[in-house]
């Protein structure tokens, strides 16, 4: 049964690497924006997500970088993921999830 599941989750993935966060930050619209710069004035702004930097990476499927950047949601309902920096994980990303 693990077998079948990481085909399946191989087959549905875009990209599936490995690699060791280096870096962690929240980005949202409000902290992104310069000074003076127009903000939306809406009571319900975009949710704010993780971007996390993975270097020493390894790739199985996909792109090929040194080093990559993946947004995911802060966590509670948003199925973000709490990784911590320093350790290695094993990502199963969709291309939309990627920013480098």
């Amino acid at each position: 049964m693990p077998r079948q599941l990481a085909e399946w989750r191989a087959g549905r993935a875009d990209v599936i690497f490995e690699g060791t966060v280096a870096d962690s930050r929240v980005k949202s619209e409000f902290l992104d924006a310069p000074v003076g710069s127009p903000v939306p004035a809406t009571l319900d702004p975009s949710s704010p997500r993780i971007r996390v930097t993975f270097s020493e990476t390894r790739f199985y499927k996909g792109i090929q970088a040194g080093t990559v950047e993946v947004e995911t949601g802060i966590g509670g309902g948003d199925c973000g993921f709490g990784f911590e920096r320093g350790r290695r994980y094993l990502l199963y990303a969709n291309n939309s999830l990627l920013l480098a």
